[in-house]
């Protein structure tokens, strides 16, 4: 026997009843190839088959097993109708046929097979259940529930009649009566995801919340790819106020694709108050790039990326978050507040401008910080109007008498240098915007005071864009 076969055989609890198996333990078998199938781990079982079909060629059950690992196709079918040739009194490949043909909604087929394996042994009661779940087909829940109870007559605690019937009562109202039948379903055999979800919603109306983890937890197991099971069982974790597990349930629903923004948000909630900047990065990520329109993940994605000091990143955010909604006036702030520590003077006031013309508690901040940070630059008291030689005189005059005093503090200034600026004025000598194109001075606070002067003043009424140079020289030697 290769060493695959014999590990698999190994690692499970009984190797696959085969001859003339009891009907309870073919069953569970056939339950655990279905369990099997919804994990995506049937191909293990499949190997183990193949290799007792080679052993026992004569015994049909392996053969029918790997039928059941198909189920419900083609070659499923085909495989149990080459067996019944060779085996017609054998009842499993019958009731194998009568399984795809209900799983294929072909009820009269289903219903001639599972005549036959009845008209044999009335009490193969694995029969009497997809007799059941035929009925469930056509809507007559009153002949699906006299099968299930018919089954349950004759195996009592039998996971699939207890389970049609169990759902059943829950349909009909009877919740106490659903519950028990539930339970002994579940308690029978865990791995169906109908039970499964059955018990954890009634575990919720009971606000028993534990309980409806170990369910949810069953369910997101067997089936790893329901995302409302994933999210299911994320949800309670949160509300159990087990986050760090609550964090790993959300994070697999993330990997099976297409995230909403309520499970981003509460995941990138988590890790904020775990202190986790790295995984709410992340996170926020995501956030941003599904919520395009919202300014939100952008503005705590430049916190995170200020908080690690990558600062341009961080603005970088802070700018896609004022695209997104100008009016932030938090955005603008904070925006505002890192150009100042990077000495970006007349970008951080033209931040603190439109933080103050915005809106949110950040307006506040704005008045206040703003016009401090004007001050420095020591604007002309009124703004200037004129033609572009009047205010160039203006300007160069302001600019000159400022230089002095800055060069006074800072002597490293001596040397001069030249500012030079660029500005478009509409056709009514309203400026729209100004350029610093180079400044050789280097000094912030005297290129703000020429980049606002120039800014805030009043053009003739004509298109233009004119462009300043101003020429600033250190006292003579």
């Amino acid at each position: 026997m290769p060493l695959i076969v014999a590990l698999l055989l190994a690692a499970a609890a009984a190797s696959p009843p085969i001859g003339n198996a009891a009907v309870p333990d073919v069953v569970r078998e056939l339950q655990l190839i279905t369990a099997a199938q919804a994990r995506g781990t049937v191909g293990e079982r499949r190997i183990v088959y193949q290799e007792l079909a080679k052993k026992l060629p004569s015994d049909p059950l392996p053969r029918i097993y790997l039928a059941y690992c198909d189920m419900p196709s083609d070659e499923s079918w085909n495989q149990l109708k080459g067996i019944a040739t060779i085996n017609p009194e054998n009842p499993w490949v019958h009731y194998g046929m009568g399984q795809v043909y209900t799983l294929w909604k072909m009820k009269d087929q289903a219903k001639t097979e599972l005549d036959l394996v009845l008209k044999r042994d009335a009490a193969f009661y694995p029969a009497i259940v997809t007799q059941g779940e035929l009925a469930l087909l056509g809507s007559d829940t009153k002949t699906a529930e006299d099968r299930f109870r018919a089954a349950l007559a004759v195996k009592a605690d039998d996971a699939r009649a207890n389970a049609g019937l169990g759902l059943i009562l829950l349909d009909q109202g009877k919740r106490p009566e659903a519950k028990a039948a539930l339970d002994k379903s579940f308690a029978a055999f865990a791995d169906q995801p109908k039970v499964l979800r059955a018990l954890f919603q009634l575990a919720k109306e009971a606000n028993d919340l534990k309980a409806a983890a170990k369910y949810g937890a069953s369910l997101a197991e067997l089936a790893p790819k329901d995302r409302d099971a994933r999210k299911s069982i994320a949800d309670l974790r949160f509300d159990l106020g087990e986050k760090a597990e609550a964090a790993k349930e959300y994070e697999r629903l993330l990997r099976l694709g297409d995230p909403s923004a309520d499970v981003l948000k509460r995941l990138a909630g988590i890790y904020r108050d775990a202190n986790d900047g790295e995984a709410e990065e992340r996170v926020q990520q995501q956030l941003a790039a599904l919520e395009k329109t919202s300014p939100d993940p952008c503005i705590r994605l430049a916190e995170l990326m200020f908080a690690r000091g990558a600062v341009e990143p961080g603005e970088g955010q802070l700018l896609e978050a004022i695209a997104r909604d100008a009016t932030r006036a938090d955005a603008h702030l904070m925006l505002a507040r890192s150009r100042v520590k990077r000495d970006d003077l007349y970008e951080a006031l033209d931040s603190y401008r439109a933080a103050i013309a915005g809106a949110g508690a950040a307006v506040d901040d704005a008045r206040k910080e703003g016009p401090e940070l004007e001050k420095k630059f020591k604007l002309p008291a009124k703004k200037l109007k004129g033609d572009p030689n009047n205010i160039n005189w203006a300007v160069s005059s302001s600019l000159n008498e400022l230089y002095g005093e800055r060069r006074k503090a800072n002597p490293k200034l001596a040397a001069g240098g030249l500012i030079k600026v660029r500005v478009r004025v509409d056709k009514e000598g309203v400026v729209q915007g100004v350029d610093l194109i180079s400044d050789t001075v280097g000094d912030p606070v005297l290129a703000a005071h020429a980049y606002f002067a120039l800014k805030d003043a009043q053009f003739e009424k004509k298109k233009r864009e004119p462009v300043f140079e101003f020429e600033l020289k250190g006292p003579k030697k």
